[in-house]
């Protein structure tokens, strides 16, 4: 289960929109929004360009899409 919440507060903290991110993982902005909203599944390459992109630490990384 992912923690959407964070995960948007991360990236607005680091100037990125849900367009910017779904662009840079090949995803419409609909469809990172569905991953976003637990509705469906991300990948874990999905996982880790995004742990990239946002620089999150690991810790971070397991709030996020670890979360339970």
């Amino acid at each position: 289960m992912t923690n959407g919440k964070l995960l948007k507060e991360i990236a607005k903290a680091k100037h990125f929109t849900i367009q910017d991110l779904a662009a840079a993982l090949g995803l419409t902005r609909q469809g990172l929004s569905k991953k976003i909203e637990n509705k469906s599944e991300f990948r874990i390459s999905e996982v880790t360009k995004l742990s990239e992109i946002l620089g999150l630490s690991e810790k971070q990384k397991q709030e996020i899409f670890f979360a339970f």
